[in-house]
């Protein structure tokens, strides 16, 4: 088994690599966020950072039945 400092290198040395390469740090140039997808650095991208895999928020019958009052738990 590894030893906690061998972990914690491991661990220094990914994050280190992903700061290297730009992954790391990045902020959102959108001003509406869809749900499906992001820009980062001016180029759109798949947004996986949401538990939303099919982007079912975004269909357009489902948001407008969360607003239909018959839908509403009595």
């Amino acid at each position: 088994m590894a030893k906690a400092d061998d972990m914690l290198r491991t661990f220094d040395e990914l994050i280190s690599d992903g700061v290297r390469r730009g992954l790391v740090h990045n902020v959102a140039q959108d001003h509406t966020l869809d749900g499906r997808t992001i820009t980062l650095g001016g180029a759109p991208m798949v947004h996986f950072g949401s538990c939303s895999y099919l982007g079912l928020e975004t269909h357009p019958a489902l948001r407008a039945g969360a607003f239909e009052p018959e839908l509403r738990a009595a």
